[in-house]
């Protein structure tokens, strides 16, 4: 069985926070958990991923979603003013914005994997 502590110790192990908050059963919300993972990298980006879900398990399947479908490319194109060099407050040079986002990979591929051992 998935816990809220066993996912918040997956997050710790992967060196990322989690919160992670019981929904009410009211208008608003049916229920359910809000999830939030955020960790930075060493450019000093502030990585959030959070998560709208039912049940606990389906945080797994959510991260490994956005694991899946994250690609390195487009997120430095979004960084990239329309003269090829980097905006609101990216790493300075496009080497260093590409490395920012290729650790951002990395960081939510261990979170991927420490999720993915809870199954």
């Amino acid at each position: 069985m998935i816990t809220r502590n066993k996912i918040i110790q997956a997050a710790d192990n992967a060196g990322w926070n989690c919160t992670i908050e019981k929904r009410k059963n009211d208008k608003w919300y049916h229920g359910g958990y809000y999830i939030a993972f955020n960790t930075d990298t060493h450019y000093g980006q502030d990585v959030w991923y959070d998560y709208d879900v039912k049940t606990l398990e389906e945080v797994i399947e959510a991260v490994k979603e956005s694991y899946d479908s994250y690609d390195v490319d487009e997120e430095v194109y979004i960084w990239l003013d329309e003269t090829g060099h980097p905006k609101n407050g990216a790493p300075s040079s496009i080497s260093a914005l590409l490395q920012d986002m290729e650790e951002k990979e990395e960081l939510l591929e261990k979170l991927n994997d420490e999720l993915q051992k809870l199954e």
